[in-house]
């Protein structure tokens, strides 16, 4: 089932990305991958669960589209609907104690966002004329 050629294709990509300590891996954008937004100690799994969903979608006949616009972007057209989807990775924010300064008034403290683990499938699609 993963031996699907968007799953290889978008593996061999994200793989091959530089990443950061948490940071969510991006692939070039020259190159047409599946919309994963996952660190890579997620990928493997997000993968897996994305090779699952097409595997439906095409066994009941739906068509899988990726395409490059201003970013990725990995549809189902289902009954002559496009729908837009992807696998998050979700974030929490994870702000730094304050450090006590009294000279000075206003002090700029960067929010870190922090991996979860926790993957989401989510759906950026809209009703049009709504």
């Amino acid at each position: 089932m993963l031996a699907h050629p968007l799953i290889e294709k978008t593996r061999l990509l994200l793989n091959e990305a530089p990443s950061r300590g948490g940071e969510k891996l991006r692939a070039s954008r020259e190159a047409e991958w599946l919309d994963l937004r996952v660190t890579k100690n997620c990928l493997a799994r997000a993968l897996r669960i994305m090779a699952v969903i097409i595997h439906m979608l095409e066994r009941e006949g739906f068509k899988l589209v990726v395409e490059k616009k201003n970013s990725e972007s990995t549809s189902a057209i289902v009954y002559g609907e496009t729908i837009r989807f992807g696998l998050i990775e979700k974030s929490r924010q994870m702000k730094p104690s304050p450090k006590p300064d009294a000279s000075l008034r206003y002090s700029y403290n960067p929010i870190r966002l922090e991996p979860t683990g926790v993957l989401s499938i989510e759906v950026w699609s809209y009703a049009r004329g709504l």
